[in-house]
C-alpha cells in the first residue's frame, strides 16, 4: 500500500481519483491526491492575489502618476510640479511608517479570521475613503491629506499581502509566484490606465471608480486567503524595544539583509524618477497636450505591462529553475538603467515608448527575483511580517527622496523654465547601476 494512502478514501486507492470520462465533471477535493488539492487551491489563491495586486498596486500607480498631476493642474496650473512633489513626499511618508508597524502588528495578530485578513480587508476600506476625499480636494494641502489616508488603506493591504507570499509558499514555488505577481502589478496599470482614460476628463470617476475595484478585489483575496492563525500561547511578545526596532533591522549583524536593503533602495530610485516625473516629461519635453496624457499614458502602460511581464515570467520560472538570483538583478539593473538613459534623450512620443519597452522589460525581471532574493535573507520567521515591512521602506522611501532631489537636478543648466529631464533620469540610472553592484556581498542568494 502507499505509504500516503493514510491520507485518502480507500476508494481513490484502487483508482487514480482524478480521471473521468466526462471533462466537465469536477473532481471533489476528497478524492484528489494531497499534491493535487495543494496545487488546486494554491492555483486558486495565486489567481486571487494577482487580481488584488492588480487592482490594488494597479490603482495607487495609474492615480499618482496621471490622476494626481492632473488633479494639481487642475488646482493650481503654475505650481502642479511643486503640489505634486508635496503629495508624492507626504504620501511616502505615510507609507513608510504604516509598512513596517503593520509587519508588526500582523506578526502578532490572534483575530480569529487571521493574522492578515484583518488588515487586507480594513486597508481596502481605508483607501477608498482616501480615494474619494482625494477626488474632492479644492488645494494641494487637501489633495496631499487624501492621498495620505489612501496611501495609508493601500500600505495596509500591500504588507499583508507581501506577507502572505512567506507565509503560503514554499522557498522553491516563490520565483514563479514572484514573476505572477511582477506580471499582475504591471498589467494592473495598463487596465486602470484604460479604465482612467475612459473616464476622462472627469477627474471625480478616475479616482473613485479604480478606488472601488482594487477594494473589492482586496476583499475577494480575504476571502481566498487560508490565513495563518496565531494563538494567544504562540504571540511573540511585545516589548519598547520590538516597538523602538520597529523600523530598523541591524544592517551589521544581519549582512546580507543589509546589502538587500541598499540594493533595493538604488533601484527603486530610478522607478521612482520615471514614475514621479513621466506626465510633466510628456507635456514640458514632448509637448503633449495635457488633455492627451491619460491616453497616452495608457498606450505607455500598455507597453510596460507587456515588457515587464514578459521579464518577470521569464526570469521567475528561469531562475527557480537555476536557483540563481544574483545574475538576474545584475541583468535587470542593466536594462532598466538602459532604458532609462535612452528615455533622457528621446524627442518624441515614438522613441519614448521604445525607452520604455526596454526599462520595462528590466522591470519585470527585477520585481520576479527580488521578493525571492528577500525572503531567502530574513533574519528571523518570527518577525517575517516586520522584517518585511522594513525591506518596503527601500521601495517607498525613493518616493519621498526623489521629490525631493528632483528640482535641483531638474534645475541644471536650465534655461527659460524648460527643466532638465536627462540630469535627473540620468542620474537615477547611474545609481539603479550601483544597486545591482550591492547584492554581490550577499551570501546566502546565488
Amino acid at each position: 500500500m502507499p505509504a500516503d494512502s493514510g491520507d485518502l478514501p480507500a476508494a481513490s486507492v484502487l483508482a487514480p481519483p482524478t480521471t473521468t470520462s466526462d471533462p466537465a465533471v469536477a473532481v471533489p477535493d476528497d478524492l484528489l491526491l494531497p499534491s493535487q488539492r495543494r496545487k488546486k487551491h494554491e492555483g486558486r489563491l495565486v489567481a486571487a492575489y494577482a487580481v488584488a495586486l492588480l487592482f490594488g498596486f494597479g490603482t495607487n500607480l495609474a492615480i499618482a502618476i496621471t490622476a494626481i498631476p492632473l488633479k494639481a493642474q487642475q488646482i493650481d496650473p503654475d505650481g502642479a510640479t511643486g503640489i505634486v512633489s508635496l503629495v508624492s513626499a507626504l504620501g511616502t511618508l505615510v507609507a513608510l511608517v504604516t509598512g513596517p508597524i503593520t509587519g508588526q502588528l500582523s506578526d502578532r495578530t490572534v483575530a480569529r479570521i487571521g493574522m492578515r485578513r484583518p488588515y487586507v480587508i480594513a486597508g481596502s476600506l481605508v483607501a477608498t475613503l482616501g480615494y474619494y476625499l482625494t477626488s474632492q480636494a479644492a488645494s494641494g494641502i487637501a489633495l496631499a491629506l487624501g492621498f495620505c489616508v489612501a496611501q495609508l488603506g493601500g500600505n495596509l493591504v500591500l504588507s499583508a499581502l507581501i506577507a502572505s507570499i512567506a507565509d503560503q509558499f514554499a522557498p522553491d514555488r516563490r520565483g514563479l509566484i514572484s514573476g505572477v505577481v511582477g506580471g499582475a502589478q504591471t498589467f494592473g496599470i495598463v487596465v486602470v490606465s484604460v479604465v482612467l482614460g475612459a473616464l476622462s476628463p472627469a477627474l471625480t470617476p478616475m479616482f473613485l471608480v479604480p478606488a472601488v475595484l482594487a477594494a473589492a478585489a482586496g476583499i475577494l483575496f480575504a476571502v481566498a486567503l487560508p490565513d495563518r492563525r496565531l494563538s494567544r500561547a504562540d504571540r511573540p511578545p511585545l516589548t519598547l524595544g520590538g516597538i523602538v526596532t520597529t523600523f530598523w533591522v541591524n544592517p551589521v549583524k544581519h549582512r546580507d539583509y543589509g546589502f538587500a536593503w541598499f540594493s533595493r533602495f538604488a533601484l527603486f530610485i530610478g522607478i521612482a524618477a520615471i514614475n514621479t516625473y513621466q506626465v510633466f516629461f510628456l507635456i514640458g519635453q514632448l509637448n503633449v497636450d495635457p488633455a492627451e496624457i491619460p491616453a497616452r499614458m495608457a498606450v505607455a502602460s500598455l507597453v510596460l505591462a507587456i515588457t515587464s511581464t514578459a521579464g518577470a515570467l521569464l526570469a521567475g520560472k528561469v531562475s527557480d529553475r537555476l536557483d540563481r538570483r544574483k545574475p538576474f538583478v545584475w541583468a535587470s539593473a542593466v536594462i532598466f538603467a538602459g532604458g532609462l538613459a535612452g528615455i533622457s534623450v528621446v524627442d518624441s512620443f515614438g522613441t519614448f515608448l521604445a525607452g520604455i519597452a526596454v526599462l520595462g522589460f528590466g522591470q519585470g525581471i527585477y520585481l520576479a527575483v527580488d521578493l525571492v532574493l528577500v525572503t531567502r535573507v530574513l533574519p528571523s520567521t518570527a518577525t517575517m511580517g516586520k522584517d518585511l515591512g522594513v525591506l518596503n521602506i527601500a521601495s517607498v522611501l525613493p518616493g519621498s527622496l526623489v521629490p525631493a532631489a528632483a528640482p535641483a537636478l531638474l534645475a541644471i543648466g536650465s534655461t527659460g523654465g524648460e527643466s532638465n529631464f536627462a540630469a535627473l533620469f540620468l542620474t537615477a540610472a547611474a545609481i539603479a547601476i550601483v544597486g545591482a553592484l550591492l547584492i554581490l556581498p550577499v551570501r546566502k542568494v546565488r
